[in-house]
């Protein structure tokens, strides 16, 4: 047998072990590729599943949204009774002063005043022609227009597209007789020439001013082209220059600027409108002049022009001469140049001009719209107040700015603010060009920076004051349709307006900048409840509550200011108009999880899913108050504030703890800022020989902001009353301490069946002494399951809530019952909690007694709806 290879052995062995490798590589990306289909079919059950529990909400969200909107027609349905009776004050007032002036809102007297106004008498007579009937129409004819303006502006609030519609055709007609009256007048004058005084180069010139109109007609007699221009300078120094061609023609020339609110409704395409008038409208007007009239014997022969008393009113440029010597430069006409004439004007004081974007135009009525065709070297000097222009145009003329010049909004917020004990809002608009502070007080509302009264000094209905802006040049009025814009779909809009406005006294709003990078379907924007506003430190030590009205919660912070800024409370809140659940679309609401771009914004079953706002806003942000009574020492302190400093919760919780007194200040210096701290009782005087009791200055100055008051041991121990608490109530609110108002029955009580009598009694002495609810949480604690062991069953615990939001409902108002926050207190402990929270729909949360000193079951209490 010879002797073996060498390296033959190692070859095989090498062999094998490769063999081995491949067999372990093989194994591996065989169990890879298994995990990885298994992670597949894990994740499309998951998603199965996830879609199955949030189609299960389909019935849940379609009942919520038929409670919601009638929520809604009861807000209309106030808002219309508050204006009736504004109406009937009106009327009595008219009837006090004897008024003519019909009542726009009753068609048949309005339309019986416009058929006399329209009758008066229009013939030529052959009298001396004046402006007395005028005098007196005119100013009429106006304050009856501004009451139809106002009527409009109401049923465009009410969203009264019926009524809308009628009463603008009733305005226009007014218009258009006004128009008429001037027509007519000036028809009157030209026939009577020679019954005025003329110029020095024997033309024929008259002006005055009635009301809001500046009125000029200048009649050309002469026919000289030396004549250059006309003036009417105690009329708004309105001129224009004469071109040849009108120097030399049978024609007159009538200017009237109409500056009134109204004047240029005849001017206003309501599909859709590119510019708005601003300042009025100016007419400028061109009509044949009627022969000087001739004496024969004992009679005066006139030329009538039309049969209808109506102005002949010339074309221009004309298409043939209009008289013999103008026949003669006929070749001269053909130059465009010849026709053009200058027209300037006084303006009125205090338009929001912007020279850029503002300009004049006339009115196309072929293409119903306005036109900058043939007008140029416009000139606006806004120190005389002056424009001057050049046109060919004998047209309706204005100053106009493009309609949605300051869309899109750059930013928006809305805060609360209160004024002399009454609840106001301050709506703050950042548009392309200009910024606007809006209060609003009952519906009501005012321009606040800005020195025009008509804007500033009253408050009036939103409609009204957007038009009255829109005259002077504030154009923010209601964006509906554009060519230019994407716009978010409308019904989802008007759910969050409704949502918004209805708890705007207990949030702040502000735009989120991404909203224009969600689709039209869906709107984003941001929220703060009132109390926890955030806090930016600044290099001088001042603390703003409230970011200034250019900052954004997705804005980039520079790096070296992020340690500046301490956490933010603001959560987002998306609306989706068109949201898929199953086969059926809905509307939908919900919270933004964490601190993502909303534009990645998706829904999860962790999404608690809403109607709409007003759904997700009333679904209060739940409360969890932790009473230590008489309990406590500083190493208890410490243990309890450092398990809940390490907890975390759902941002739809809030915590409130109250300590003892001894142990305020400390407890609100170790707590996180998400941890609110509250009192135990407070005292209804600001300060005095009280020995024993504790002020709401006291409490505010080392930064407390709840007090509980009214629990059952003060009642039954301290022998507080229902009036006294009710007084303490006021007090704590009035000095910005937000108040647990606590109620509650004795086991007697309830045997006897009074339970919610003696829970009404109470509420009743709170209910009498205030208003304003928005700062009032009410605990209900049955006074025979505090502290016993003994817990009311989740049905027991629902029904007292359910009767205390009636009760709410019934003798305060629809509004504070959705709105106001009740929470349970008896027992409540970390077995029980999540029963209560589950089955409970009217319980808000809980106000835990000795739970609340064990540190590991309170914070389970108060993550009772994040687990």
């Amino acid at each position: 047998m010879g002797p073996k290879e060498k390296g033959k052995g190692k070859g095989k062995k090498a062999k094998k072990e490769a063999e081995k490798e491949k067999e372990l590589e093989e194994a591996r990306l065989k169990a890879e590729e298994e995990a990885r289909l298994a992670e597949i079919k894990a994740k499309k059950e998951r998603e199965i599943r996830e879609q199955k529990e949030l189609e299960a909400e389909s019935p849940r969200l379609l009942e919520r949204d038929e409670e919601i909107k009638q929520v809604y027609q009861n807000a209309l349905r106030k808002v219309r009774l508050a204006k009736e009776e504004q109406n009937q004050i009106a009327d009595w007032d008219k009837f006090v002063e004897c008024s003519k002036i019909p009542d726009p809102r009753k068609q048949s007297d309005l339309f019986t005043f416009l058929s006399l106004m329209t009758e008066e008498t229009r013939e030529i007579d052959g009298t001396i022609p004046s402006f007395e009937a005028l005098h007196k129409q005119i100013p009429e004819a106006e304050k009856l227009a501004m009451e139809v303006t106002r009527c409009l502006s109401e049923a465009q609030d009410e969203k009264s597209d019926k009524e809308f519609m009628r009463i603008r055709e009733d305005l226009i007609k007014l218009r258009e007789i006004i128009n008429e009256k001037w027509d007519y007048n000036t028809n009157h004058i030209i026939h009577n020439v020679d019954s005025f005084p003329l110029e020095q180069n024997e033309n024929f010139q008259v002006a005055t001013g009635i009301s809001n109109h500046s009125f000029g007609v200048w009649g050309n007699l002469t026919k000289n082209p030396r004549y250059k221009s006309v003036e009417f300078n105690e009329q708004k120094n309105m001129c224009i220059s004469l071109p040849k061609p009108l120097a030399l023609a049978n024609v007159g020339i009538r200017m009237i600027h109409q500056s009134s609110l109204s004047s240029n409704i005849l001017f206003e395409n309501q599909s859709y409108s590119n510019y708005t008038a601003i300042g009025g409208v100016l007419y400028l007007d061109l009509f044949e002049m009627a022969e000087l009239s001739r004496q024969v014997e004992t009679w005066t022969i006139r030329q009538i022009l039309t049969k209808d008393g109506t102005l002949k009113k010339v074309q221009y440029p004309f298409k043939k001469p209009v008289s013999d010597p103008a026949e003669a430069e006929s070749e001269e006409l053909s130059d465009d140049s010849i026709w053009t004439m200058s027209v300037s004007l006084n303006i009125p004081r205090d338009l929001n001009l912007h020279k850029e974007i503002t300009t004049v135009m006339f009115w196309d009525e072929d293409q119903c719209r306005w036109s900058n065709d043939s007008i140029n070297d416009v000139e606006i000097d806004q120190g005389s107040f002056t424009l001057r222009f050049k046109t060919i145009h004998f047209k309706p003329t204005a100053l106009v700015k493009p309609t949605f010049v300051e869309f899109p909004y750059k930013n928006w917020s809305i805060v609360p603010n209160a004024i002399d004990g009454s609840l106001s809002v301050i709506i703050s608009i950042s548009g392309q060009y200009t910024e606007v502070k809006f209060e609003i007080v009952d519906n009501q509302c005012r321009l606040l920076n800005t020195p025009i009264v008509e804007l500033s000094a009253f408050h009036q209905s939103p409609s009204l004051l957007l038009k009255r802006m829109a005259y002077y040049g504030f154009l923010f009025q209601c964006l509906k349709t554009s060519n230019d814009l994407k716009l978010k779909n409308a019904e989802i809009l008007e759910e969050i307006i409704f949502g918004i406005s209805s708890f705007c006294s207990r949030f702040h709003f502000r735009q989120n900048s991404n909203n224009k990078n969600l689709s039209e379907t869906r709107c984003g924007f941001d929220i703060l409840p009132v109390g926890t506003e955030e806090k930016t430190v600044i290099e001088d030590g001042q603390t703003p509550a409230i970011p200034a009205l250019n900052e954004s919660e997705n804005t980039t912070i520079p790096e070296e200011q992020k340690q500046q800024k301490l956490k933010s409370n603001w959560k987002s809140i998306i609306s989706d108009g068109a949201y898929k659940l199953g086969d059926a679309v809905h509307k939908i609401s919900f919270l933004n999880q964490g601190d993502c771009d909303i534009s990645n914004a998706k829904i999860t079953p962790e999404s608690k899913l809403y109607s709409n706002t007003y759904d997700l806003l009333t679904n209060k942000i739940r409360q969890i108050g932790g009473n230590w009574k008489m309990n406590g020492s500083k190493s208890l302190v410490d243990s309890l504030v450092a398990a809940l400093n390490e907890a975390e919760w759902s941002s739809e919780t809030e915590v409130v703890i109250a300590p003892p007194f001894p142990y305020l200040d400390s407890v609100r210096a170790l707590a996180k800022p998400e941890i609110q701290v509250s009192a135990q009782n407070i005292y209804n005087v600001k300060a005095g020989a009280y020995t024993g009791e504790v002020s709401v200055e006291m409490l505010k100055d080392i930064g407390i902001t709840w007090a509980i008051i009214g629990h059952s041991e003060r009642r039954e121990i301290f022998k507080e009353s229902d009036e006294l608490v009710g007084k303490k109530v006021a007090f704590a609110i009035a000095n910005d301490i937000s108040a647990m108002a606590c109620v509650g029955e004795k086991l007697e009580e309830r045997e006897a069946g009074l339970t919610t009598e003696v829970v009404f009694r109470q509420l009743k002495a709170i209910a009498d002494e205030i208003t304003d609810w928005s700062k009032v949480v009410i605990a209900y604690e049955p006074v025979w399951a505090i502290g016993t062991g003994k817990v009311a069953t989740p049905a027991q615990a629902q029904e007292v809530h359910a009767e205390i939001r009636k009760w709410l409902s019934e003798f305060v108002s629809p509004e504070v019952a959705e709105s106001t926050r009740i929470l349970y207190g008896g027992s409540v402990n970390a077995g029980n909690c999540k029963e209560l929270a589950e089955l409970g729909p009217d319980i808000d949360g809980f106000l835990v007694g000795g739970a609340s000193l064990k540190g590991p079951d309170f914070v389970k209490i108060v993550r009772t709806k994040s687990d």
